[in-house]
């Protein structure tokens, strides 16, 4: 096995503990609204420190003390206890979502951070693809098309035949990352050695990263590129339903898939090219 799958493989373990973890952690009391939590809450106390946090006409940050605004008190509570924020309007809209984050926190995760789950699970597949052919190309320099060209200044500024060779084997693997998926595993194949690598996940693979292509880059709705493929999936322009079993789901697919490439490399890369 190689570094970069442990690297991976590790990444992916802390990834999965953290998602278990936040997941168990939800609260078992039934759901509801800010608002409703608010008002169960009751009045203040005698003593009870309160802060109001309002928009600024003055365009501000302060604290100052309370200006009369009608709240929940009781009659004997001393005002004294009680400030007000003020904030700039952008602010104070930046502020106001903290309060709601925290109560949909406690309630259930919200769904932009199973998003991101599956855009940072992509992205460590990505990187550690990056590595693989990286490798692959620095132990058999000859795999390396013939078509790349360097600047003049590329030339003129290293300093050995080394650092050149790093150049060009930089431009390869980028050119190959920029293909849709299925065309860099198919390149794999044809050019790189891997002809043994088992496409039973390359469906899975490439549909996995058409989401991660509409979660970045289509607003988390359904393009048409996935809507073609996947028919009996996805519907175009619906709204992406990203949950904890699609996450589960892909940092499965995705890590038994490196695993597969990984033996190949190690296989291939004990003989010549």
């Amino acid at each position: 096995m190689t570094e970069h799958l442990k690297i991976l493989l590790h990444n992916f373990g802390l990834l999965h503990v953290t998602i278990h973890t936040l997941e168990e952690k939800r609260s078992k009391y039934k759901k509801i609204s800010l608002k409703d939590y608010d008002e169960s809450l009751g009045e203040l106390l005698p003593g009870e420190p309160a802060l109001i946090v309002k928009i600024s006409k003055e365009g501000k940050s302060e604290i100052i003390d309370y200006d009369g605004t009608k709240i929940n008190i009781s009659k004997e509570y001393d005002t004294k206890n009680i400030k007000i924020l003020e904030l700039p309007e952008d602010e104070f809209y930046f502020f106001e979502a903290f309060r709601l984050g925290i109560h949909n926190l406690e309630q259930e995760i919200p769904s932009f951070i199973h998003d991101m789950w599956i855009f940072h699970s992509y992205g460590l597949f990505e990187f550690y693809l990056m590595k693989i052919l990286k490798s692959r190309f620095q132990i058999h320099p000859k795999l390396i098309s013939g078509n790349k060209t360097l600047t003049t200044n590329d030339l003129l500024e290293a300093e050995s035949r080394e650092e050149l060779l790093e150049k060009f084997i930089d431009l390869e693997v980028r050119d190959l990352l920029f293909l849709p998926i299925n065309g860099t595993l198919a390149r794999m194949r044809d050019k790189l050695g891997f002809k043994k690598l088992n496409s039973n996940h390359d469906s899975q693979i490439r549909k996995i990263s058409l989401i991660r292509n509409c979660l970045a880059h289509n607003g988390g709705y359904v393009s048409e590129k996935l809507a073609n493929e996947f028919s009996t999936e996805f519907k175009l322009d619906a709204k992406l339903n990203i949950n904890i079993k699609l996450v589960y789901e892909v940092i499965n697919s995705v890590r038994k898939f490196a695993y597969e490439i990984d033996k190949i490399f190690e296989s291939i890369n004990k003989y010549a090219p």
